[in-house]
């Protein structure tokens, strides 16, 4: 126990449990931040695989099938998006309860987050004359960053027993 003090010849027991409880705020601060970039590589991991399931159920509907475009993808994205949510609900933030809800949530901000595509893709090609792909990349970086808080906030917020459902 003594190893772990510093050398400033601390005597007293309050002194001591004072640096401990410092020293444990410190290990708690980090494995928080830790704890948080594992979970925002699995939510990258899991778009990624959502995004792989948009883009070949959307050319399998609208090329192979022919089915309308617009139509096509709005299953794609949908069934993307439901991939997503299992995916992050079960494996990424493991909460199983108020599913239901916990998905309208996580839709709607996938819907709120395609508006926000849309619009800063707008800005960035026909407004600022920014290459497609490029506004591509950067408009999918400010979105996963967005969806990702908004989801860890809202969609997968840890409930208490005590909050009304």
């Amino acid at each position: 126990m003594s190893s772990d003090l510093p050398q400033t010849g601390m005597h007293t027991v309050k002194e001591r449990i004072k640096h401990l409880r410092g020293r444990l705020r410190e290990q708690i601060n980090r494995y928080a931040i830790l704890s948080n970039n594992i979970t925002f590589i699995k939510y990258s991991i899991f778009g990624a695989t959502g995004s792989l399931i948009d883009f070949t159920i959307f050319y399998s509907l609208a090329k192979i099938i022919g089915i309308q475009y617009l139509i096509a993808n709005v299953i794609s994205i949908s069934i993307g998006t439901l991939n997503n949510f299992i995916l992050n609900a079960f494996f990424n933030f493991r909460l199983k309860d108020r599913l239901l809800v916990r998905f309208v949530k996580y839709y709607c901000i996938g819907l709120g987050a395609l508006g926000v595509s849309s619009l800063l893709l707008y800005i960035f090609i026909d407004l600022l004359g920014i290459n497609v792909a490029l506004s591509k990349i950067a408009t999918i970086g400010i979105i996963i960053l967005v969806q990702f808080n908004l989801n860890k906030t809202f969609s997968f917020k840890v409930y208490n027993d005590d909050d009304a459902q």
